[in-house]
């Protein structure tokens, strides 16, 4: 498949499992997105589960995320 002119594949990486164990372990919460990790996001700010999103971009803007932060 080809995403953003780059090649993926539905392999997961390596280390996902590590930090899942590793975030359990002190108590953090985790979830995986059956979808878009934006539109999950914003949804988690809409509903003030999460304080902001951090990201690189403004896709999440589009999802109606409240707080934004920007990096």
């Amino acid at each position: 498949e080809i995403k953003w002119g780059k090649h993926i594949n539905g392999t997961l990486h390596w280390l996902i499992n590590a930090f899942q164990e590793l975030l359990d372990a002190f108590g953090f919460g985790w979830c995986e997105t059956p979808g878009k990790v934006e539109a999950e996001l914003a949804a988690l700010n809409q509903h003030d589960i999460v304080d902001m999103v951090l990201t690189t971009d403004s896709d999440v803007l589009v999802f109606g995320a409240k707080c934004i932060v920007r990096w």
